[in-house]
């Protein structure tokens, strides 16, 4: 029950952050503003960046998740191991990311 709950809320966070750069994409489209910061201030580089490293990581996070647990119920074999202790970083590098659009904000 724990791993589906944890599956279940997984998912619906990638569909979220698929949901967020949707309409981060649309709102600097609108405003013709370069979705890789190119010509912004040096700050907001450096939060476009994290960004995208951040949503990298959640999608290797969520992919490694859905292996491992095929794996698991297919045929009882544990592998990616360090998958557990992967989500609490990619998580923290998120809020840092958040605390960065806060202040130029």
């Amino acid at each position: 029950v724990a791993r589906t709950y944890h599956g279940l809320l997984n998912v619906m966070a990638l569909v979220a952050t698929v949901l967020g750069y949707a309409f981060m994409f649309k709102a600097h489209a609108d405003k013709g503003a370069s979705q890789f910061g190119v010509g912004a201030t040096t700050i907001r580089q450096v939060h476009v960046w994290i960004g995208y490293a951040v949503i990298a990581l959640t999608f290797l996070q969520g992919g490694v998740g859905i292996a491992k647990y095929a794996s698991l119920v297919n045929s009882g074999q544990k592998i990616f191991r360090w998958h557990g202790q992967l989500g609490k970083p990619i998580f923290a590098v998120g809020l840092v990311n958040i605390v960065i659009a806060v202040w130029f904000w």
